[in-house]
C-alpha cells in the first residue's frame, strides 16, 4: 500500500465513528480471487484415501 494511503488510513482509524477497511473493495475482491485460484493447503487438495480404487 503506497505511503499516502495507509497514512489516510491510519489518520481516519483515529476518528470516533468511522469504520476504516484494512483494503478497498477492488483489493480484497483480487485478494479472495487470488487465495481460490490454487493457494489452497495442500490437505486440502489430496484425494480421500478411502475410496481409492471403489467404483
Amino acid at each position: 500500500m503506497d505511503q499516502y494511503k495507509e497514512f489516510c488510513r491510519l489518520r481516519d482509524y483515529r476518528k470516533p465513528g468511522v469504520e476504516v477497511p484494512h483494503h478497498t473493495e477492488a483489493e480484497a475482491f483480487a485478494l479472495a480471487v487470488q487465495s481460490k485460484a490454487g493457494h489452497t493447503e495442500p490437505a486440502q487438495r489430496k484425494k480421500n484415501p478411502t475410496t481409492k480404487g471403489i467404483k
